[in-house]
């Protein structure tokens, strides 16, 4: 027996030799995962609350330190520990067990570490193949990669619907159109394609009509979009936004009206000015002239 050993009380170095046997200090295949504190685990949840009760209790302690380390939960172990010290600042076992539990912590913080670093090495690798890829690999490249608000889930929406096309998959390329229109209205490529690919798939639904007329708003064409959007909202009164959308192109189809008797007004009293000048007429017969 080593000298530390015998200066261990041999209940505490049974206790000791009892944890260190057990699999709570082996790092095993199964790789645990914590969750929430190990409030899952009504073994966990029942010798918190006798710690509660009697914090000086040593025993207790480790028991819950030994569960929770084999749940995954290593830094939950750890300010166990820690609390611990205040109750039992000189037990050996203690700190023992403490400088154990923040190993495994700290290799599981760095195994963390590691898998993120993976995780972002993959996700960039798929992005590449997105953006510069073709065909099915590329378009599922980029559905892997399509993260819902994200600051660029336009852009790779719009992606998608590209290579769609390119893959004949033509009305799974205007859903993603649509879907790229919903994100950001305005755009005039993603406006010309939806009205191509409604044209080409002869879609008449709510939603159809009403990517129509936001198309057709963004291609400065105010008094047809109104039409469709009004059909839209009859077909579906319920459509996100519809009445929000109708609202604004039934503004812009008065604006483009009285632009447009605005010009013509202008037109026609340019077209009477010219027409109240006197033409003047230009002749290249002079009387004749003599000189020596």
């Amino acid at each position: 027996m080593t000298r530390f050993a015998r200066m261990l009380p041999n209940a505490a170095a049974a206790f000791l030799l009892t944890l260190l046997a057990s699999g709570s200090f082996a790092h095993d295949g199964s790789e645990p995962t914590c969750v929430q504190g190990g409030q899952q685990n009504p073994d966990i949840v029942a010798r918190r609350a006798a710690l509660r009760k009697t914090p000086t209790m040593l025993g207790k302690r480790m028991e819950l330190a030994n569960l929770l380390q084999k749940a995954g939960c290593y830094d939950d172990a750890v300010h166990l520990l820690e609390d611990g010290q205040k109750y039992n600042p000189l037990s050996p076992i203690l700190q023992i067990s403490l400088r154990r539990a923040r190993n495994m912590a700290g290799e599981e913080h760095y195994l963390e570490g590691v898998k993120l670093q993976a995780l972002q090495s993959q996700r960039r690798a798929l992005l590449q193949r997105c953006t510069d890829g073709d065909g099915n690999a590329a378009l599922q490249a980029c559905q892997s990669v399509l993260v819902k608000g994200a600051p660029n889930e336009f852009d790779i929406t719009v992606r998608i619907a590209m290579l769609q096309q390119t893959t004949n998959q033509t009305s799974q390329a205007l859903d993603s159109y649509i879907a790229a229109d919903s994100l950001r209205h305005g755009d005039k490529g993603v406006a010309l394609a939806i009205m191509a690919l409604l044209q080409s798939t002869q879609r008449k639904d709510a939603i159809a009509l009403a990517a129509r007329g936001s198309s057709l708003v963004t291609l400065g064409r105010a008094r047809e979009a109104v039409a469709a959007l009004r059909q839209a909202k009859s077909l579906e009164p319920g459509l996100p936004d519809i009445d929000k959308q109708l609202t604004a192109a039934e503004a812009l189809a008065r604006t483009e009206s009285t632009v447009n008797k605005e010009r013509s007004t202008e037109l026609a009293a340019n077209a009477a000015a010219e027409a109240m000048v006197e033409p003047q007429i230009f002749s290249n017969a002079a009387e004749a002239t003599r000189s020596n």
